[in-house]
Order: C-alpha cells, then structure tokens, then sequence
C-alpha cells in the first residue's frame, strides 16, 4: 500500500467513529477532552506511527485544535508483528484490510473506553500509562 493509500485508509476508519480532520490532524471531542489522532513520519525510514493524545477541555479551556504533543497524556498505536508488539507502521508491508483492522481494533480498545466512560476508564485499562500523564492530568484525575 503506497504512502497516500495508506493516510487516506486511516482517514476512512476514523471518519466512522466521528474525527473529523482539521489541521493535518484527527479530532473528536467529548464534554471531557478532546481527542488527537495524528500520524507521524519516522526520522529512519519510511515507517509512520499513528499517535493519539487526550486534551482535557476543562484544564486547558484556550487550547481548541491541540497536536497530539501537546496533549496532557498520549500514546500510539500498536499492533502484533512476528509474533512482537510494535508501532511502527510501514505502508509498503500491510494491506489494506490488515491495517483497517489494526486501526479499528486500537480504536475499540483504546480511543472508544475514553469516548464511552470518560479519561478515567483508560487509566482504568491501562494503569502502567499513567507515567505519561502529565501532572495537570493526574491532579484532575485524582491519579
């Protein structure tokens, strides 16, 4: 799958949860936060990753279309390869449906909890992740 294919895909996928795309990035926003999607171009090849980040709306009202960096916790993407967890995705080695299903599978696992319960819920999942969360989150959360 070339480069172009490969961002439109994803582009397709998140358009059915709702992100609309604005400023070179994915947003969806619930009364909580708002939730960034953006891809990322590897410095070593031709890899890309899909990060995502969550802004709390209440702690940063002046903050309207956030880069997932600036997000007060994020991550990215990632995905079984050889048998290894990755997240690296290289367009020229997947094919379509694979990476629909990769992209669907981070988004019901991890970005749908968040729209569905709230910030807390993925802190609930994943507990080890709140080391990314900076301390204006984890003050909000009570963390």
């Amino acid at each position: 799958m070339e480069k172009k294919k490969f961002k439109k895909l994803l582009g397709n996928n998140l358009d059915e949860y709702g992100f609309k795309y604005i400023k070179k990035s994915y947003y969806r926003e619930t009364e909580e936060v708002m939730i960034v999607i953006a891809t990322q171009k590897s410095s070593f090849g031709d890899d890309y990753y899909i990060n995502y980040g969550f802004l709390i709306k209440g702690e940063n009202p002046e903050v309207q279309y956030p880069k997932d960096y600036e997000c007060d916790t994020r991550g990215r993407f990632i995905f079984q390869k050889d048998g290894k967890q990755s997240d690296n995705f290289i367009p020229d080695s997947l094919c379509e449906r694979e990476f629909s299903n990769i992209v669907k599978e981070n988004l019901e696992k991890v970005i749908k909890p968040v729209f569905d319960f709230g910030l807390a819920k993925y802190f609930e999942i994943y507990p080890e992740l709140v080391v990314v969360a900076n301390l204006k989150a984890r003050k909000y959360l009570k963390l």
